[in-house]
């Protein structure tokens, strides 16, 4: 399980920089000096968003699998936070992919720029962002219940030493994965939340 996943990562993520790279050759190479070819959305653009939403989704499905396995193997009830955590997940690709849909039938950033006023892709934005951020917050969430309902009562174990470090990772995974997007968001160009933001 996590071989396969730790693969569809490693190619969604050689995926992301392949498109990237694409996009900066032809931004500076191809098309420098051609102000109006610039207008033009070219495959890697939506490509390279695709990838993005994509690779949160398997990660979050990884981690609500893996709640699912611990709270049903413990015999606890954290694995009921796998409902909502798969919810979010798929609220968070399902808009992702539609801004992915309006990105490559608009064809040109000015037409983008024009169907952004529409409510649908408002919408769509707003819920895949927050989607994202709660579905983050769920994870990090129950994983740190999990952790400290394993706390042991013998100090000299030193067991919970270990569950202060799990807890803390799960924090900071959650608090690095938000920054992560809102950076991605605010720094690229090509943002649909950019094109809502100037027709807002």
């Amino acid at each position: 399980m996590l071989m396969d996943v730790d693969g569809e990562l490693s190619t969604l993520a050689t995926l992301v920089s392949v498109f990237t790279s694409h996009q900066v050759y032809d931004t500076f190479i191809t098309r420098l000096g051609k102000a109006a070819l610039l207008d033009t959305i070219v495959f890697s653009v939506p490509g390279e968003y695709m990838c993005v939403y994509l690779t949160a989704f398997v990660a979050q499905m990884c981690f609500a699998n893996q709640i699912w396995s611990i709270g049903r193997g413990m015999g606890t009830r954290h694995y009921l936070f796998t409902f909502p955590v798969i919810i979010l997940a798929l609220m968070q690709v399902s808009a992702g992919l539609a801004q992915v849909s309006v990105m490559g039938l608009s064809k040109t950033y000015s037409r983008l720029t024009l169907r952004t006023g529409f409510l649908l892709v408002r919408e769509a934005t707003a819920i895949q962002g927050t989607a994202s951020a709660l579905c983050d917050i769920f994870i990090s969430s129950t994983m740190c219940s999990i952790f400290n309902s394993h706390r042991s009562k013998d100090y000299r174990l030193g067991k919970d030493s270990v569950i202060n470090k799990l807890t803390m990772y799960a924090i900071n995974r959650d608090v690095t994965q938000t920054q992560l997007l809102c950076c991605y968001e605010r720094h690229s160009g090509m943002s649909l939340t950019n094109y809502v933001g100037i027709n807002g």
